[in-house]
């Protein structure tokens, strides 16, 4: 089993495999992807990696998204998280979510560099809360996000 997929929004499994399998990269084994609605009511999507249990877990709001969907903020910039992708619409969305998160999973478990030790920086987001994050481990998988996002748009167009 390579992944095992949860799925509890509407959207069909048969999309969600299809996304996952765009954005997947090569080596990751037995993990698991969640797929949920957002809990919370000013976010429209996010994404977490628990690496103990190899899971990821993406989330997106029931609400109507307004799409391009454009997700910049310097705090999240210093924090790592660039370079960023517009999205043009909710399947771009998912690609670049999952393939995010999937990325860490790759970090951690497949690759030979070492993305999980580095400058951790601390910050604040909409939600007030404190978020942690290594600095170089989201600036790759922000990379390959935006990698994989555009190669899919370039395939569906």
């Amino acid at each position: 089993m390579i992944y095992k997929l949860i799925n509890k929004t509407k959207i069909s499994d048969k999309t969600l495999k299809k996304l996952i399998e765009f954005g997947i990269p090569k080596g990751l084994q037995d993990i698991k992807i969640y797929v949920l609605y957002e809990k919370y009511k000013n976010s429209i999507f996010n994404g977490a990696t628990i690496y103990k249990n190899k899971t990821v877990q993406i989330c997106i709001t029931k609400k109507t998204i307004t799409f391009p969907c454009f997700c910049y903020d310097k705090k999240l910039k210093f924090a790592g998280y660039h370079p960023t992708v517009d999205f043009k619409n909710k399947k771009e969305l998912l690609v670049g979510l999952l393939s995010h998160e999937l990325r860490h999973l790759w970090q951690d478990g497949v690759s030979k560099q070492n993305f999980l030790n580095g400058r951790v920086i601390t910050w604040k987001h909409w939600d007030k809360k404190t978020y942690y994050s290594i600095y170089k481990s989201e600036r790759d998988a922000c990379k390959y996000s935006k990698k994989m996002v555009l190669k899919y748009r370039k395939y569906n167009n």
